[in-house]
């Protein structure tokens, strides 16, 4: 929790990238990620006991995912979202702010794609920079199936390689 309060998601979502990936790797380490990604289900007549209980536990986790949110926004924001669950919430900040993940994105594959090797720098280190923006990307949810990385980055060496010789 003192992670999220260091900076609370400003109202104009400029930091809104920033905060989704610490609230991520706070909910990876608790478990309970999913309730940003699957609503709480709803129960038909006569369910389950099974059904119940994971029913229970899916509410009770997005209430209290809901409340962590809540409590590291802005006034403004938690004014309008203080009655809804996580799913709801991250839906809809997802919405407002699209924009400036799509700016993020176009900036670090423009840089992964601009990315050339100096002269006398280690090849793994290029590598190792090449690969940070791979995973920025995965951050932002742009999954590039594995061999498509590979040979992204292998062909940036290769072009390097050939403008050297």
């Amino acid at each position: 929790m003192s992670v999220l309060n260091r900076e609370k998601l400003k109202e104009d979502g400029s930091n809104y990238l920033d905060w989704i990936r610490t609230l991520r790797i706070i909910l990876r380490y608790e478990n309970k990620e999913y309730v940003l990604e699957e609503d709480v289900p709803i129960l038909g007549e006569n369910p389950a006991p099974e059904e119940v209980t994971a029913y229970n536990k899916h509410y009770d986790e997005s209430t209290k995912v809901a409340c962590l949110m809540l409590a590291t926004m802005s006034s403004g924001l938690q004014k309008n979202f203080e009655t809804w669950g996580a799913f709801d919430i991250n839906q809809q900040l997802e919405e407002m702010f699209q924009e400036q993940a799509r700016k993020e994105r176009f900036k670090i594959v423009k840089s992964l794609m601009a990315c050339k090797l100096q002269e006398g720098a280690s090849v793994c280190t290029h590598v190792q920079k090449m690969k940070s923006y791979i995973d920025r990307l995965g951050n932002l949810g742009v999954e590039l199936p594995k061999k498509l990385a590979i040979d992204m980055v292998l062909n940036l060496l290769l072009v390097h390689i050939r403008s050297s010789s």
